[in-house]
């Protein structure tokens, strides 16, 4: 069974918990839905449709949820930290629509936030939604 972290910021905010709160009741059971079905496999079952790696960011992927508010969202994060097995660290919310990526700059964030949680203690938290 896997267990979802959330990346932390400096001033200990939960970005993506905060999103969550975020979004109306039907878009929170069908993300709900789609990291129970992850959580039930082995890391080798995790594929699309409900996830992916992204190959030009070594190591990240993403929770491929659908539309979310009616825009193309994913979860994007890494497994570990590095010592904990069975766990995927969410560090950012993505959102595309026509071809535009939010936040502008996802990828180097992402990179960024998973160095933080890798490196500082306190930078990921288990996360229960």
């Amino acid at each position: 069974m896997w267990t979802f972290q959330t990346y932390v910021d400096i001033r200990g905010e939960r970005e993506v918990a905060v999103w969550f709160e975020g979004i109306g009741p039907e878009d929170q059971a069908s993300v709900l839905t789609a990291l129970e079905q992850l959580a039930k496999v082995e890391r080798d079952y995790w594929r699309r449709p409900q996830f992916d790696t992204l190959r030009k960011m070594d190591g990240m992927g993403e929770v491929i949820l659908g539309k979310v508010g009616g825009v193309q969202t994913r979860l994007v994060g890494f497994f570990g930290p590095k010592s904990n097995r069975h766990v995927f660290t969410i560090v950012l919310v993505v959102t595309k629509k026509m071809n535009v990526y939010e936040p502008k700059d996802w990828e180097k964030t992402a990179l960024r936030r998973r160095q933080e949680c890798e490196e500082e203690k306190g930078r990921a938290d288990v996360w229960y939604p």
